[in-house]
């Protein structure tokens, strides 16, 4: 009989156990409401210097280019988050510390409360315990945004150049394009040109970073090497050419959607032997070579998918752009027709253009703009594609600057480096 009275009464119990447990937890929450919000603020405190200390972490990777593990931005979300909702029960708590439902307090009020402190206590320890990083970077630097740092003085988007840029950028949203040819003489706007396409791209979401290198008539492959690999924040402890090539490759390759840029190239040069992947590993990770030069045969040689000439500038285009550097109005009808011979002589040449037009602009007498004209004139160049043209611009331009400190400073600029 005992027996079975002990197996009736071991459900029962055991019953009645499992009602009382959570009557019990739900007393609690009631009756040690402001012990659970003491105990969550100790945990808070801890969450606290862990956030700032991640966050200093962050800051300080972020700003030498690292990249973030995603798991540190995940726990800084949650972190933040929850904080947030801290505030909110310690809101709670002040402005309902003193609520009564007639006589009594308000039970369901500390209830609520205490349940809320006690879960965002849980909350708050998970937290802690998951703050526990080695390190906040990846290891791998984010590449820089060079695009939002292009500004190209003097750019006009005429018609010429408008054309060039509309098919630059048509041609790189095909997926089967890899490579880029843009040619055309020099001081046209050919590295304008591909600067402005490529902020553009980038700013549209074509692609996720611009990285361009300078070519010179004798390049040095390892100059071009550090160009690009400082652009990727990418260190080349190597020493020959070949292995730091090897190594660029393969960084390029972890990316995704590069846009390069190899500008004023003057003859045919291997990419690879720079490290630039091969078409079909370029478009694997969805990145383009766009290449300028001034000789046609250049783009062939290396291989452009599609060749894109950059053409002069109209004569209305030429003059408008002459004006707007000149800074004059030019009210004189002699002096207007004079500029214009002036403006002609730089053959739509936009480096040209704004060259003489800033030489000439502080000049009132209409005999030294005539000077200007005659000497311009008897320079003619021995054929259309001769760099004489833009050089006998750059000579006016010299000769203009007043003082030989000004001139020394003239010739130390990269447009004289590059003539």
């Amino acid at each position: 009989m005992g027996e079975i009275v002990l197996g009736i009464l071991g459900p029962v119990m055991q019953l009645g156990e499992w009602m009382w447990t959570p009557v019990k937890r739900g007393m609690s929450y009631m009756v040690h409401y402001k012990r659970n919000l003491q105990s969550l603020g100790l945990q808070v405190q801890k969450l606290e210097v862990m956030q700032n200390y991640h966050k200093e972490s962050v800051d300080t990777a972020e700003m030498s280019g690292d990249r973030i593990k995603p798991e540190v931005q995940e726990w800084l979300i949650e972190a933040d988050n929850t904080m947030t909702h801290v505030r909110q029960l310690n809101g709670e708590a002040e402005v309902g510390e003193k609520r009564f439902v007639g006589w009594c307090p308000d039970l369901k009020w500390r209830y609520n409360l205490g349940k809320k402190a006690w879960n965002l206590r849980a909350t708050v320890n998970k937290l802690v315990e998951e703050a526990k990083f080695e390190s906040v970077a990846l290891g791998v630097r984010r590449v820089p945004e060079v695009q939002n740092l292009i500004f190209t003085e003097g750019f006009e988007p005429f018609e010429a150049t408008r054309q060039a840029m509309d098919r630059v950028m048509d041609v790189l949203k095909k997926e089967e394009i890899t490579v880029i040819g843009v040619y055309g003489m020099g001081g046209i706007g050919k590295t304008t040109l591909v600067k402005q396409v490529g902020a553009q791209v980038c700013r549209d979401g074509f692609f996720d970073s611009m990285i361009m290198a300078v070519f010179t008539q004798n390049p040095v492959v390892m100059q071009i090497q550090d160009q690009l690999a400082n652009m990727l924040t990418l260190k080349l402890p190597e020493t020959t050419e070949i292995l730091r090539a090897a190594r660029l490759r393969e960084r390029m390759l972890r990316g995704k959607k590069i846009l390069v840029i190899l500008d004023d190239i003057w003859r045919t040069i291997d990419l690879s032997s720079i490290g630039i992947p091969g078409f079909d590993e370029l478009g694997r990770c969805d990145s383009k070579v766009i290449l300028t030069t001034r000789i046609f045969n250049v783009c062939h040689a290396m291989g452009s998918q599609v060749k894109i000439p950059l053409n002069l500038l109209s004569e209305d285009d030429s003059w408008n752009l002459f004006v707007k550097n000149a800074r004059k109005s030019f009210e004189s009808t002699n002096l207007c027709k004079v500029a214009k011979q002036v403006a002609n002589e730089c053959g739509g040449l936009p480096v040209a253009l704004i060259t003489v037009a800033k030489a000439l602009g502080d000049k009132d007498q209409l005999e030294e703009w005539q000077e200007a004209a005659r000497r311009l004139k008897i320079s003619q160049p021995a054929s259309f594609d001769d760099d004489e043209r833009l050089l006998k611009c750059v000579r006016l331009s010299y000769d203009n600057l007043k003082g030989e400190d000004a001139k020394s400073c003239f010739l130390l600029l990269p447009l004289s480096r590059r003539l």
